[in-house]
């Protein structure tokens, strides 16, 4: 039809073979797949023209391997020249071959079906692997392991997962319930605060009230963490700088994480709701959100992408509206009028 996008196929990675995971390193343009046959492959796309006469252009491919076992996650930096395959009994760090689709391998280390990695915010030298517990510090050179930091607080309130949805600077964390307590805990760390001389890693911010049930984390937007709640609205939460808990070069056993349920209720921002025929047709919530806040929701075959979903916004549990912080620039909203079991957006 007149007026709409253009598709172009990129590339194919392999036939028969379905797509397991994708990442884009926006610096470098390079773009890498796998998939269920444990194949994996990068490219550099880039894009010429504006708008809906844009053509994408992909080069040869920069390096193709395989995995010996399921994949978890993928990774690769342009400006490296390094690939990371991460599986549930190994993580590998790869280097670019001087021939287009060939690399090296420089080490590998034992995996985690929870351990997620990334690029260090300040120092592209470094990569950190965030586990349960733990935060380990590599080179990306040699990939040798210079540092293994306790994280705070895990002892208390064991971590179950890492979320797998890394912010430029920030990991995010999630603790399971507890007890009478239904409400999941969510910890933001700075990865940018570890180093190879850091003792321990304290959170920048911790979710754990009781008045808020986080079902799944978006991310970290505009300084806001971004999460679904047990009634399947997109909610915010204002990351407030000043409660920050920096990366220690020595040790401190005064040092306390920041306190739980110390965030009014009335912080808590909520846009828009799921509708419940999307949540009865998914096994598990698979949703996320790019920088420009549009949100992906996958349902089975399909991905549904909610474009400005936070342009209205209701306030906290009293339902007054007003506007979020200027990075969201959301207009002000009357409070929403709802009778017993009845929605709107």
């Amino acid at each position: 039809m007149t007026g709409d996008p253009r598709s172009q196929l990129l590339f194919t990675q392999t036939a028969n073979s379905a797509g397991l995971f994708l990442h884009f390193d926006s610096e470098s343009g390079l773009l890498s797949a796998s998939d269920t046959g444990s194949r994996v492959t990068s490219r550099i796309v880039t894009k010429s023209g504006r708008a809906r006469q844009a053509i994408w252009d992909v080069s040869p491919t920069v390096i193709d391997t395989r995995a010996t076992a399921a994949i978890s996650q993928i990774a690769a930096w342009g400006k490296q020249s390094r690939l990371l395959v991460s599986s549930h009994s190994s993580s590998q760090l790869w280097a670019f071959g001087e021939q287009p689709g060939t690399g090296q391998c420089l080490g590998s280390v034992d995996g985690y079906a929870t351990a997620r990695w990334v690029i260090h915010s300040s120092n592209p030298s470094l990569l950190v692997c965030m586990q349960e517990a733990t935060a380990q510090v590599f080179l990306s050179s040699t990939f040798e392991c210079v540092a293994t930091v306790p994280l705070i607080g895990t002892d208390e309130r064991p971590i179950s997962r890492v979320v797998p949805r890394f912010h430029q600077q920030y990991a995010i964390t999630v603790s399971d319930s507890r007890g009478r307590n239904l409400s999941k805990a969510v910890q933001i760390w700075d990865v940018g605060a570890v180093s190879a001389e850091s003792l321990t890693l304290g959170p920048t911010f911790v979710l754990d009230r009781e008045d808020v049930q986080v079902e799944e984390v978006l991310g970290i937007l505009n300084d806001h963490l971004v999460f679904i709640d047990n009634k399947y609205w997109v909610c915010s939460l204002n990351i407030n700088p000043s409660r920050h808990l920096s990366c220690l070069p020595s040790s401190s056993s005064e040092l306390t994480p920041p306190r739980a349920g110390s965030w009014e209720a009335d912080e808590v921002t909520r846009y828009f709701f799921l509708p419940y025929d999307w949540i009865s047709l998914a096994v598990k919530l698979d949703v996320d959100i790019c920088k420009g806040g549009e949100v992906f929701f996958v349902r089975r075959s399909e991905v549904a992408v909610i474009k400005r979903g936070f342009s209205v916004a209701e306030q906290g549990s009293s339902g007054a509206a007003r506007a979020s912080s200027p990075g969201f620039r959301l207009p002000v909203r009357s409070p929403l009028k709802r009778g017993p079991g009845a929605h709107s957006v």
